[in-house]
């Protein structure tokens, strides 16, 4: 036997494994486990990232509560302004100062109330994201045992395919047997084809540099198969 034809033997079989891995993933049993799980483990960098949204909106209040009582204290030296006045002061510039303290005052007022609102804001949505982890812990550990059940009723079709396999194997030599598992990986499938009229799998026409290599088995430039003609 070849290494083609062992190879090609091998690949009927696997993709009996193939077949189940595909039933296992579309199954609703991994759907529904997946997206627990996905949610789970998401979560706990959500929680800390609104924390430290919670931190930072915290610090740019007492910036702020700071920059207001400040401002206050400038605008309290104003009130001797007739005073500031006699002593040859100019009122006009006053006025202006005082306008604009009032103006900034306003300001950073309006841009605490946004603050405030967006601390609220966060603190639900945390206390919510909490509320909703407690929430799913028991659904997840249903969705886990109904997939790992579905799982172990493959199971012992899947130890009879792994099994033929490992004996096909023995046939392969090394080097195309590697070849082959690489390109299972890169879910490529089928791995090993036999063109007809010198175009692959993939649609591509096979360089006519490489149509002689064919009877022995070659790669397609494009996709990358193991491809063949009798």
């Amino acid at each position: 036997m070849t290494n083609l034809q062992a190879l090609l033997q091998y690949q009927g079989v696997d993709a009996k494994l193939l077949k189940l891995d595909r039933e296992l993933a579309e199954s609703e049993e991994y759907k529904a486990y997946r997206k627990m799980q996905k949610f789970i483990k998401t979560a706990p960098e959500k929680l800390e990232a609104l924390d430290l949204k919670a931190t930072a909106l915290a610090a740019q209040a007492a910036q702020i509560s700071a920059q207001y009582a400040q401002l206050e204290t400038t605008l309290a030296e104003f009130e001797n302004i007739d005073e500031l006045v006699e002593n040859g002061g100019d009122i006009s510039f006053y006025k202006k100062k005082m306008q604009e303290i009032i103006e900034r005052l306003r300001k950073l007022k309006s841009d605490a109330l946004a603050l405030e609102k967006s601390i609220k804001e966060t603190s639900e949505e945390y206390t919510a994201l909490k509320e909703k982890i407690m929430a799913a812990e028991k659904p997840y550990a249903v969705a886990m045992k109904k997939y790992k059940a579905f799982k172990e009723s493959q199971e012992e079709q899947r130890k009879e395919i792994e099994t033929a396999l490992a004996t096909l194997e023995k046939n392969i030599s090394e080097e195309w047997l590697g070849k082959y598992k690489a390109k299972r990986e890169s879910k490529v499938f089928p791995i090993v084809f036999q063109v007809t009229n010198n175009v692959c799998f993939c649609g591509l026409d096979v360089p006519i540099a490489n149509r002689d290599k064919l009877s022995v088995g070659t790669e397609c430039d494009s996709c990358h198969r193991i491809i063949f003609t009798e």
